[in-house]
């Protein structure tokens, strides 16, 4: 569904001189939501989420961050993984993270399907409630 905004106008509430308080805000806030609803929805800014871009090797594990909410994630998803190299090879395995949380730190207890010894970087997107 395409939104279609349409601005509301003094002209169209002539018997009621108290409307003109109101329009300029809320035609400010349909503004912003015609943008967000446009592609302009973002994780950092719109949803209980947060990225985080780690650089990794099988033998830096454990790896710890701290969470932007104070609550447990709901999920921690890998959103991109490349081989920081001159030649990267090719991922041929889905990439896993296995983590634990405790008091606001999320502890990385391990990586899947990437080399050993190899270092990575690894785009987390930390879903919460």
């Amino acid at each position: 569904m395409r939104v279609s905004p349409r601005r509301l106008l003094q002209e169209d509430f002539k018997d009621q001189p108290w409307i003109s308080r109101l329009l300029s805000p809320l035609n400010e806030f349909i503004g912003q939501v015609t943008s967000a609803l446009s592609s302009n929805i973002t994780i950092q800014d719109n949803l209980r989420a947060e990225i985080k871009e780690l650089e990794v090797r099988t033998t830096d594990v454990p790896i710890k961050f701290r969470c932007k909410f104070p609550e447990r994630p709901k999920a921690i998803l890998v959103g991109y993984v490349e081989e920081v190299s001159a030649s990267p090879s090719v991922l041929t395995a889905p990439v896993w993270v296995h983590w634990t949380w405790d008091n606001q730190v999320v502890t990385i207890q391990s990586v899947t399907n990437i080399a050993s010894n190899t270092k990575y970087r690894i785009n987390l997107v930390v879903h919460y409630a």
